[in-house]
């Protein structure tokens, strides 16, 4: 299988729904797991190659 299809296969849509609320899911979903498994925004953030700043928008934004 070539990376590109290795990359499709991590990411999984049971249904169709406007990009924009997928986009949000998969954002809320990335920053939580990789909170729960890194615990720092910093480290978080290394990891998703984002700013920390970044992560800490969007943890605070999901936590409502």
């Amino acid at each position: 299988s070539t990376k590109r299809e290795e990359d499709t296969e991590k990411v999984y849509c049971s249904d169709i729904m406007p990009l924009k609320e997928a986009k949000h899911l998969l954002e809320e979903h990335l920053v939580k797991r990789a909170l729960g498994v890194y615990k720092t925004t910093r480290k978080a953030a290394e990891v998703l190659e984002v700013n920390q700043s970044t992560v800490s928008r969007i943890a605070s934004k999901y936590q409502k």
